[in-house]
């Protein structure tokens, strides 16, 4: 679009139009970002206390216990963004209710199966079955207000608009403060200039007295006097000029013509190089992907038997404290009978001493009382290694966050290697010697990745040569700190790996398992994320027939990439 009038005119629409544009796309960009990492905080917030809390008051479900559900749920009285609470018994009663709930959320009554969000204009809510080890047994629903969110993003669409006008006023003084005097000289040189002419044959006439007068020193006075001089020059180079003009435009047309080949040239290359890019980003992913779906898959049937056992262990202790409370109940009965019946004159005392004594002897009172502590330390030892499991499983697949993030790695190891512990509790020990360490900014779910990826493959090595024999490998992993590093070394006592194989062990899809055993993507993928997203360096030693030691560097922080010269 064509604007009319002066430079100045010209120069402050230019700045307003350019000042608004870059304040309303910081704005819009500052208040969606805000808006969106506050509705994360609420979710991430949510989820937390669903998953907590639905834990939580299985037992208040499963036996209708009011109390129990109050006692736990009151908890979250305290938070002031917290609506509403409802909690459905699976036959639809509501053991607790706090606050006003919405309309929608007498449907959850009817039994919920997964945990789903649902998002109004006022309220955000997460949906949340309470699932005991029969199956589901209700439904837990929390809502929380939008009100701070919508006052935070109207707080900054005000402020915004308010620093958006200043700066526009600032901005359109600065120009006309600027462009004053500029344009008060430029006026008297477009005066001097007018006064050059055309004679009859078309040809530029120049007059003897033709200069611009000079009364500063700086850029425009110096444009003055390059002026005069071009003027001085002019009349002598006019012809020549012309000449050259005749020759520039031919070379300008040629230059041309070469310009648009090789822009036409770049730009077929760079469209080659874009999509070679994005297949290869989509490759790489579908990689990642593929891995940790086949981690799952392997880990999930070694899970669940690691949790079954403790869990048996726990219902045969609970099966029997039931069984020992009811004969403890029938002997304290028995005690209250024989008691009133002394009382009453019904019986003697010798009688009734001897009656209780066999009746606590036909109980095997003492043979229960010693027995009942221990049953209940049996059940609690079961409940942690469970509580274990699950809590190392849960730190395990976290989600990664885009950014690197400060991490504990020795907790991140410990985690690996609980969930990991059936594919080489039956093939091997596991010795750990964890060092203090300090917090590594990295992706730990992506490092959490590569552990898993060599402690398996560690096992496979081990399991290669004590197939059928009685012997038991040996996995050691340790962690110093190191120059600036963290060190992770993975070590076995496997059949190794052979020289000629050695620099090819980190390229996809090269593997030495039997088909259908590996896929070859694991160390491909360890070496991409040590490597190219951490900035760290991945190696190995390996001796056939004694076993293989892999070693990870890790950088304190992460900083754009650098060689590193480690030893190894």
């Amino acid at each position: 679009m064509r604007i009319s009038g002066s430079i100045r005119t010209k120069l402050i629409a230019s700045t307003v139009a350019v000042l608004a544009v870059i304040i309303a796309v910081t704005t819009l960009h500052s208040r969606h970002r805000q808006v969106a990492e506050l509705k994360a905080a609420q979710d991430e917030r949510l989820l937390a206390y669903s998953g907590m809390l639905s834990l939580q008051v299985r037992s208040a479900v499963a036996f209708a216990d009011q109390a129990t559900a109050r006692e736990v749920l009151d908890s979250l009285n305290v938070d002031p963004e917290i609506a509403a609470i409802v909690l459905f018994s699976g036959t639809g009663e509501r053991l607790y209710e706090y606050g006003t709930p919405s309309a929608w959320v007498a449907q959850a009554a009817a039994g919920v199966t997964a945990v789903r969000m649902v998002s109004f204009a006022d309220r955000h809510a997460v949906v949340t079955p309470v699932v005991s080890l029969e199956g589901p047994r209700g439904t837990l629903v929390i809502e929380v207000s939008m009100d701070r969110i919508t006052a935070h993003d109207r707080a900054i669409t005000r402020t915004a608009i308010a620093a958006g006008a200043i700066a526009l006023l600032v901005g359109c003084i600065v120009v006309w403060l600027i462009t004053r005097p500029m344009l008060r000289r430029l006026r008297r040189m477009a005066e001097v200039a007018g006064s050059v002419g055309l004679d009859a044959e078309g040809n530029t006439v120049l007059p003897e007295e033709l200069a611009v007068e000079v009364d500063s020193k700086d850029e425009l006075g110096s444009l003055g006097k390059a002026f005069n001089h071009m003027v001085t020059q002019l009349r002598a180079e006019q012809t020549r000029l012309r000449e050259a003009v005749a020759e520039l435009t031919l070379a300008e047309k040629r230059l041309e013509q070469r310009v648009e080949r090789r822009t036409e040239s770049l730009k077929h290359i760079n469209l080659q190089l874009r999509k070679e890019m994005e297949h290869r980003t989509k490759i790489e992913l579908e990689l990642r992907q593929a891995q940790k779906l086949e981690s799952v898959g392997r880990l999930a049937s070694g899970i669940a038997h690691e949790i079954n056992t403790p869990v048996q262990f726990v219902s045969d202790s609970v099966s029997f404290l039931e069984t020992a409370t009811r004969d403890l109940m029938s002997v304290i009965a028995t005690n209250r009978e024989t008691r009133e019946a002394v009382t009453a004159k019904a019986m003697t005392v010798e009688e009734a001493l001897a009656w209780t004594s066999e009746v606590e002897t036909e109980a095997d009172v003492d043979y229960l009382l010693e027995q009942i502590p221990l049953a209940v330390e049996r059940a609690l030892q079961g409940m942690e290694r469970v509580s274990t499991i699950v809590r190392s499983m849960k730190e395990f697949a976290h989600p990664d966050h885009a950014e690197a993030a400060p991490a504990d790695v020795n907790r991140a190891i410990t985690s690996t290697i609980t969930v990991a512990r059936n594919e080489y509790k039956y093939l091997a020990d596991l010795e750990t010697d964890l060092g203090d360490l300090p917090m590594v900014s990295c992706h730990l779910g992506e490092l959490n990745q590569v552990v898993l990826n060599l402690v398996i493959n560690a096992a496979h090595a081990i399991e290669s040569v004590t197939r059928g024999t009685d012997r038991r490998g040996k996995i050691a992993i340790r962690t110093t700190a190191r120059d600036g590093h963290v060190v992770i070394e993975i070590a076995d006592d496997g059949c190794g790996i052979p020289t000629a194989i050695l620099d090819r062990i980190f390229d996809p899809f090269f593997t030495t398992k039997e088909v259908g055993k590996g896929t070859g993507q694991g160390l491909a993928i360890a070496r991409s994320v040590i490597v190219d997203k951490h900035h760290g360096k991945l190696t190995v030693d390996s001796v056939v027939g004694r076993g293989t030691t892999f070693r990870i560097w890790l950088p304190l922080t992460l900083e754009p990439r650098q060689e590193l010269a480690l030893a190894s």
